[in-house]
């Protein structure tokens, strides 16, 4: 059946079936508050970002940790690339968004640069060839969404204001478009 994962401030990562609510295997454990959580392409990984600086790749059906991936402060946003990119991306209040190689757990170059504030999300394009991601500059609470390009991580426009923290991004499924979500009104 189709099934849903949870991720909560005790560090409790947990997954449900959704006809039932019913939990499904075992529970992945952080000592912290669990920030965020995806699924990989093929749904048998687990990625989560907690506030104890890490993220960890999880095997979903034995429950064991395949990689931690470390940052200098909390984890806010995971993301997996197209599967046949092999990578997995973190984002943090450390200002960076890493790229890391999803078999090896090793990063994948140096983080995306030009972050000026906490990355809070992260969106692949369907075609897997861009990336968004939405921060937060804590000192004036204000947000920006940056478009990038996956082959070359390169910007591919200036970074675009926000009057608020971003806290979600999302492509359209054409590719053409995308939506923010800010803690304050719209642009």
């Amino acid at each position: 059946g189709i099934t849903f994962a949870t991720g909560d401030r005790s560090g409790m990562v947990r997954r449900y079936e959704t006809a039932t609510g019913q939990p499904v295997g075992v529970p992945l454990l952080h000592k912290q508050a669990v920030l965020a959580v995806a699924f990989s392409p093929d749904g048998k990984k687990l990625l989560t970002g907690c506030a104890d600086s890490s993220g960890r790749l999880w095997d979903v059906e034995t429950g064991k940790v395949l990689h931690k991936l470390q940052h200098q402060q909390a984890v806010t946003a995971v993301s997996f690339g197209p599967a046949d990119k092999n990578i997995m991306l973190t984002g943090s209040y450390d200002r960076t968004v890493k790229v890391w190689d999803v078999k090896t757990g090793k990063p994948v170059g140096k983080p995306l640069p030009a972050h000026d504030g906490a990355a809070h999300s992260l969106a692949i394009s369907g075609d897997g060839k861009m990336l968004l991601t939405g921060t937060e500059d804590i000192e004036t609470d204000k947000g920006k969404v940056f478009l990038w390009d996956i082959e070359s991580w390169k910007q591919l426009t200036k970074p675009i204001q926000h009057p608020g923290a971003v806290r979600a991004v999302a492509f359209h499924p054409n590719g053409k478009s995308f939506v923010t979500g800010s803690v304050v009104e719209a642009l």
